[in-house]
């Protein structure tokens, strides 16, 4: 690491370097080695820091999936998703139609654009979820969602 006792001693990772501030620099060469192998040291711990920040969102965005009969020739209607554990009542909850295959449909993928379903949801209980839906069109039977609890 360069000298700071003294006369003022420039940044040596000063760019560009001029005669200004490189006049009167002592460190040496081994100096330098040493300042950029702590600061690649530094540099893996940032690194290993956002890898656990973007493994934690990750891991608190999961979407669970899950299949609802929705009945016959309804537009708009409410049901609960129930068996859970653990939830604050009042969260917000997200809910997306899917496009996971249906068995019941002939394992086509295509539901979100043939009947396009939109859904809202809220934590009810500690166990329930509590959604409510409405389709531009009339649907009919099962479909496949996933819903997102927020934080």
């Amino acid at each position: 690491m360069p000298s700071t006792s003294g006369p003022h001693r420039p940044n040596p990772l000063e760019w560009p370097l001029t005669p200004e501030n490189v006049d009167g620099l002592d460190a040496t060469i081994e100096d330098i080695y040493q300042e950029l192998r702590r600061l690649a040291t530094a540099i893996a711990v940032v690194e290993a820091a956002v890898e656990d920040v973007s493994d934690a969102i990750a891991a608190a965005t999961s979407y669970t999936a899950f299949t609802k009969d929705l009945g016959a020739a309804r537009r708009s209607g409410t049901f609960d998703i129930t068996g859970l554990s653990g939830l604050t009542v009042g969260k917000v909850v997200t809910i997306v139609q899917t496009a996971a295959a249906i068995a019941s449909k002939g394992n086509a993928r295509d539901e979100p654009q043939m009947d396009m379903i939109h859904l809202t949801g809220y934590v009810f209980d500690a166990t329930t979820i509590r959604a409510s839906w409405w389709a531009p069109n009339v649907v009919v039977g099962t479909y496949e969602f996933a819903f997102l609890v927020s934080g």
